[in-house]
């Protein structure tokens, strides 16, 4: 079953690993996360919460070299 496009607030916080209620609310009104609302409840779109993942992830991951220092091949010049 693919997931949901749009969650529910209570959804969206077990999302963010069960973050509490005053949080996402919070989150919401200061603009850091995106909600729509239809009728009269508000929802939360996947593609909102990993855009707040993002850009609130504090470490990268850095690709690994092509050439590492284990893997060169190539003798420095004027070496025997």
């Amino acid at each position: 079953m693919p997931s949901p496009v749009l969650y529910s607030i209570k959804e969206a916080r077990k999302r963010l690993g069960g973050i509490a209620q005053d949080t996402i609310y919070r989150l919401l009104r200061s603009g850091k996360l995106a909600s729509t609302v239809i009728g009269r409840r508000r929802y939360i779109s996947d593609v909102a919460l990993g855009e707040y993942v993002v850009a609130n992830t504090t470490t990268t991951v850095v690709p690994a070299s092509p050439t590492s220092s284990h893997a060169r091949t190539s003798r420095p010049t004027g070496s025997p």
